[in-house]
């Protein structure tokens, strides 16, 4: 049962993230500000992006039911290498490695 209200907030987290984006994106499109689009999202965009890191952890701790070694090559192709750095990654690797 709390694995199953952990991955629902997780993914919540996700969807409210990106409705955020998407929201403030179509509303700046509407007042002709699309210049500054990365400027005013890149924050934003980092922290939903990244948070991606925790599905290598949710693999390793059987939370889901993916292979530990697809979800890290998976995740590590689409995180931005800004928005998490190689050192989260390896802890998160490293951590799973000794459970």
């Amino acid at each position: 049962m709390v694995r199953i209200a952990y991955l629902t907030l997780y993914n919540l987290f996700g969807l409210a993230g990106w409705g955020f984006i998407l929201f403030t994106v179509v509303s700046m499109a509407g007042q002709g500000r699309l210049k500054n689009l990365w400027d005013e999202h890149e924050w934003t965009v980092k922290v939903v992006h990244g948070a991606a890191v925790l599905e290598i952890a949710h693999a390793g701790l059987g939370l889901v039911r993916s292979p530990m070694s697809r979800t890290f090559i998976q995740v590590s192709r689409g995180v931005p290498r800004r928005a998490v750095s190689c050192r989260a990654v390896c802890c998160v690797l490293l951590v799973l490695s000794r459970l």
